[in-house]
């Protein structure tokens, strides 16, 4: 069930394996959704079995920071967090893995960089500095 925004780190921190499963959209049309939570999942440093769903995919690199499984097979779904739960080495690469590309690319720090040197270079662009 929903626990309260604050105790959430706590409890993913009990876990070993954090989950993120999808479905693709029924219309067909491109799947979103915020990756605030993968983000956060990385960041914790578990091993992550998510589906290889658009944006989730452009955020983990299979094999490198997490599995990724086909979206909406709960075959694959399981067998990915089996093959985690299974192999505490390979749950321990990836979940480090996954933190450090959360720390170096995924921070609200370097989130706000970015905004800032896109700006930067539509100024330059247009020839203000100001």
């Amino acid at each position: 069930g929903m626990v309260p925004q604050h105790e959430g780190p706590s409890h993913l921190a009990a876990m070993d394996v954090l989950v993120s499963p999808h479905v693709p959209n029924p219309d067909g049309t491109a799947f979103f959704g915020s990756p605030t939570k993968l983000f956060e999942y990385m960041a914790m440093g578990k091993g992550i079995v998510a589906s290889n769903l658009d944006q989730i995919g452009e955020v983990l690199e299979d094999g490198s920071t997490g599995l990724l499984v086909e979206p909406g097979s709960a075959v694959d779904l399981v067998g990915g967090m089996r093959t985690l739960v299974d192999d505490a080495v390979l749950r321990e690469q990836l979940g480090a893995a996954a933190r450090e590309r959360a720390v170096e690319r995924h921070t609200w720090r370097r989130h706000t960089e970015r905004i800032i040197e896109a700006l930067a270079d539509v100024c330059i662009e247009q020839g203000t500095t100001d």
